[in-house]
């Protein structure tokens, strides 16, 4: 209903609100996200089997990775959100303008990362996920480091040592 050609006056609010009103609220919420993610039943594989020369096959339940990117989709904004939200209160905290609400969000957005990375990085060792995929998308460097030193006596008795480096990135 237009009041005297005044649309925008309907209005509420211009631009977005806040997601969530309250850390604790923000909690709630991606403690939702991980048990969605839990007892999601809709990704599946076939694992074959033999037993007495008979082949088997069981639809089984693939374990799904909490990621950013999936906590994003199931609030409903971009992963950049929590960035913003990241900087904006270390922003406040610096400056000294930050309230105590400000603190607990911080320290929620580190336990959800806590927990995203806890998850990762668990069922990785368990060899539920591919552990070169969790280490890629955890920024974790995988390496192996083997030495040949040059050896300054001159002498022909030397330890046999070598160095390999495998970097994932």
């Amino acid at each position: 209903m237009e009041q005297n050609n005044q649309w925008w006056r309907q209005r509420s609010k211009h631009g977005r609100g806040l997601l969530f009103s309250s850390p604790e609220l923000m909690w709630e919420a991606a403690c939702e996200y991980f048990d969605y993610t839990d007892n999601r039943t809709d990704l599946t594989k076939n694992e074959i089997g033999w037993f007495q020369g008979q082949a088997t096959v069981e639809q089984v339940v693939c374990r799904v990775p909490y990621t950013w990117q999936g906590i994003g989709i199931y609030f409903g904004c971009s992963t950049s959100h929590f960035k913003n939200k990241r900087l904006t209160l270390t922003k406040r905290v610096k400056e000294g303008t930050n309230d105590e609400s400000d603190d607990d969000f911080l320290a929620v957005i580190k336990l959800i990362e806590d927990t995203i990375f806890s998850q990762q990085f668990n069922n990785a060792q368990a060899g539920v996920f591919k552990e070169g995929l969790t280490a890629r998308y955890l920024k974790m460097q995988d390496s192996t480091e083997l030495s040949t030193p040059n050896n300054p006596n001159g002498s022909d008795q030397t330890e046999n040592e070598f160095k390999i480096t495998l970097k994932l990135e």
